[in-house]
């Protein structure tokens, strides 16, 4: 999504929703995942049940939040901390 104005239309069995379409403002862009740098250990040796730690370099992806998100569509969260 690019920063800016847009309107979401919201529908429920093909029938848009009160109030529909809402106004909203993109302040940023998505970040590009493209541009993740995955590094570690974690990412060739882990065991199931177990952690597994690796690095992810964001640095030019942009601004954003780390997600996984398995092959089903099922979102997990990842612990993460900043390192400067």
């Amino acid at each position: 999504m690019l920063a800016g104005s847009h309107y979401i239309h919201l529908f429920w069995s093909d029938l848009p929703l009160v109030n529909s379409p809402f106004h909203g403002y993109a302040i940023q862009q998505v970040p590009d995942a493209s541009k993740l740098i995955l590094t570690g250990r974690g990412l060739k040796e882990a065991t199931v049940r177990e952690e597994a730690e690796f690095v992810i370099d964001g640095s030019q992806a942009g601004k954003g939040r780390a997600n996984y998100c398995d092959e089903n569509g099922t979102i997990f969260k990842i612990e993460t901390s900043r390192k400067n």
